[in-house]
């Protein structure tokens, strides 16, 4: 068991977030309201959780109801997917589906068009 504190799991994972990902915002909390889209969803919630960890274990009266089994669970699932994503693939990726939105944009007008035409009878 990991036995670093949760605020440090979650600023490696802030991190991890605006290196990987291109998140910005301010700790954890701001970078998930920001960009907690581009995350699936059970690695979204456990970031959330390491966010909310991380709040609670800086008041001393809280401090000991986290969970610090879940807070080691979530922070490498978080640190798994994270460190996983291949920055190049992802470009390449959102560079062909505005592309293939754009294509798609001019093709369906550009074929209503013709086929407009061939029904006149002009074509």
């Amino acid at each position: 068991m990991n036995s670093r504190p949760p605020r440090d799991c979650a600023d490696e994972v802030a991190t991890l977030l605006k290196k990987q990902l291109s998140v910005g915002g301010t700790g954890l909390d701001g970078k998930l309201r920001r960009g907690g889209r581009l995350l699936p969803r059970h690695v979204r919630k456990d970031a959330e959780f390491l966010a909310s960890a991380a709040a609670a274990s800086q008041n001393p009266k809280l401090q000991r109801f986290v969970d610090s089994g879940r807070v080691e669970k979530s922070y490498e699932n978080c640190l798994k997917h994270l460190k996983g994503i291949d920055k190049s693939k992802r470009r390449t990726d959102v560079f062909l589906s505005v592309l293939s939105g754009v294509a798609l944009g001019i093709l369906i007008p550009a074929a209503l068009f013709t086929t407009v035409l061939v029904w006149r009878g002009y074509l």
